[in-house]
């Protein structure tokens, strides 16, 4: 009941309710400044309501609650402190209904999945709360959490960690859903355009462009640790892995039709992308420039010199093969110092990515 409003729009009992909200507000305020420390030490307003009997002076207990709130907005003028300490209330509300599987916390998976289900729905068509949003009152609203600290945002990376291990551990939230659920749940909130299929691709590129620059999401973890998680979603066969072989097709033909993902990406910006993924492995890309100086030719330009020279082929039988190994050999000892960069596959890959071009 928010006491600012027009009054305009209100009925007679709203109009009622609402004006003795605000005499109890005064009155709680002159006799009862003390609930400002109540609130300070945990309590809400519900707890202060029954502490000082306040519902007995309102005609309701929703105008007791309201008076309340009132008040301590007078008591507490600083609007910093407040949202901190609703932040806070809210918090400790939260756990203690969650400890005692109270509300939705009492509900099995299903009964919660159908009932969130049901109230997103009723929000995406009629437009609703952040469904009415624009992307960039999203963006407004995200970075607005973030400089507050609200949430998620208020928690380290290593404490996100910890809530999402938990949570795959117990197998709760979006971990409980098999891959046809959540390929289920995909869809749906693409045909709705909801979150991100709301944005176009060109937005969807420059989110992901500044979450790498900010080291947020993934961006934020080691090329191992990504690497432990690829390996762990192939093994439990989750995702794309889950997907059989005509689906996988099915899905990169549906990407590049759609220019999705690194179809949508020129030919340099791809080549970036893949010299820039090469070095997070670790690995040193071709056009790395180092210039041999008895030839006066970089590594790529030497390496395609090392493939038709006879030296460095072998007869076998009727077929003239190219010794990969010795290439990759006479490579690593000119521009690696002899240490193993360049391998016999990696030779082999050069060569046919070569052929392909030509």
């Amino acid at each position: 009941m928010g006491l600012e409003s027009d009054t305009s729009e209100r009925t007679a009992s709203q109009i009622a309710a609402i004006q003795a909200a605000q005499r109890l507000a005064k009155q709680l305020i002159e006799e009862r400044p003390e609930i400002a420390n109540d609130y300070r030490s945990g309590l809400n307003q519900e707890e202060i309501v029954k502490k000082y009997g306040i519902d007995e002076l309102a005609q309701t207990a929703r105008v007791a609650r309201t008076a309340v709130c009132e008040a301590l907005k007078e008591l507490l003028p600083d609007k910093d402190e407040r949202a901190k300490l609703a932040e806070t209330v809210t918090r400790r509300n939260g756990q203690e209904c969650f400890e005692q599987g109270k509300g939705i916390h009492g509900m099995d998976t299903e009964t919660r999945r159908a009932i969130s289900s049901k109230a997103a729905q009723a929000l995406v068509r009629d437009k609703k709360g952040m469904f009415a949003w624009t992307v960039e009152e999203y963006r407004k609203h995200g970075e607005s959490l973030r400089e507050r600290r609200i949430g998620i945002h208020g928690l380290t990376t290593e404490q996100r960690r910890q809530i999402g291990k938990t949570l795959h551990n117990e197998r709760r939230g979006i971990f409980a859903q098999t891959t046809k659920e959540l390929s289920a749940n995909g869809r749906k909130a693409r045909d709705m355009e909801v979150g991100v299929h709301a944005m176009t691709f060109e937005e969807r590129s420059e989110l992901a462009r500044r979450n790498m620059a900010d080291g947020k999401g993934v961006t934020a973890q080691s090329t191992e640790e990504l690497r432990v998680i690829g390996k762990r979603v192939h093994q439990e066969g989750k995702g794309i892995h889950g997907l059989t072989h005509e689906e996988h097709v099915a899905h990169g033909q549906k990407s590049y039709e759609m220019g999705a993902g690194i179809h949508g990406l020129s030919a340099t910006e791809k080549k970036a992308a893949s010299q820039k993924a090469i070095i997070s492995r670790g690995q040193i890309p071709w056009e790395n420039h180092i210039f041999d100086p008895e030839t006066g030719l970089d590594e790529h330009h030497y390496c395609l010199q090392l493939l038709s020279d006879p030296k460095f082929q072998i007869q076998r039988g009727d077929k003239n093969l190219t010794n990969l190994q010795a290439i990759a050999d006479e490579l690593n000892r000119i521009f690696h110092g002899g240490k193993t960069v360049r391998t016999r596959k990696g030779i082999s890959m050069f060569k046919i990515q070569r052929v392909n071009r030509e």
